[in-house]
């Protein structure tokens, strides 16, 4: 994998990581749309995702068009190895995929963070916090490896999926295209950090209540 200091385009890595996120959100609601109108393809291309949250981008040809990043996006130099942002996009859509999973509505929702998304999972039964929701995310940001970051996200997803709570993808995007570049862990966690409180009171309602934006 290329890394970030060595990309010779214009962009920051902050600007390649919002970008990357309005990608994917744009990939959503297009799969989310065509799911609704009872595509078929939609959905085949859904339940592959599912399944593909641990394996790499370019590798399975009905997702190609799912993982494939404009060149802006990309290192200078691209080699076999998937690059940062291919994985943060296949990523996040194999996560989006699993987490609208029997759902009827899109379970991007834009402004909510995942940890803030995360909080008010914790926080669901009674006002204490759940240790195991808290343990997860514990372990989420302090992992050494992409794969153990990725593993962790994912278990909270199940959770957040049981609980009908949505939370912003472009946002979960950047989290994982930064976890790539060298001072990018530090700055997730500082990101969750702030984020993980209460969700303010109007945005506090039902997933259905964002579909645009990003």
């Amino acid at each position: 994998m290329a890394e970030e200091g060595k990309e010779g385009a214009l962009l920051s890595a902050n600007q390649r990581s919002r970008r990357l996120g309005h990608l994917v959100v744009g990939r959503i609601r297009v799969l989310h749309e065509a799911k609704a109108a009872n595509s078929s393809t939609a959905k085949g291309k859904l339940a592959v995702l599912r399944r593909s949250v641990y394996s790499s981008p370019g590798v399975i040809p009905e997702l190609w068009e799912l993982d494939s990043v404009t060149d802006d996006l990309q290192p200078s130099f691209v080699g076999d190895a998937p690059t940062a942002a291919e994985e943060s996009v296949h990523t996040a859509l194999c996560l989006y995929a699993r987490h609208e999973q029997g759902k009827s509505e899109c379970m991007h929702k834009e402004g909510i963070p995942f940890a803030q998304a995360t909080y008010k999972l914790a926080h669901a039964v009674g006002g204490e916090e759940t240790a195991g929701v808290r343990s997860r995310l514990n372990a989420a940001a302090t992992a050494v490896s992409f794969q153990e970051f990725v593993r962790h996200i994912a278990s909270l997803i199940s959770m957040l999926r049981g609980a009908n709570i949505a939370f912003d993808y472009a946002e979960l995007t950047s989290d994982l295209y930064q976890f790539h570049t060298p001072t990018g862990q530090d700055a997730v966690r500082r990101r969750w950090a702030r984020a993980y409180r209460p969700l303010p009171k109007d945005n506090d309602s039902n997933p259905t209540a964002e579909t645009q934006g990003a």
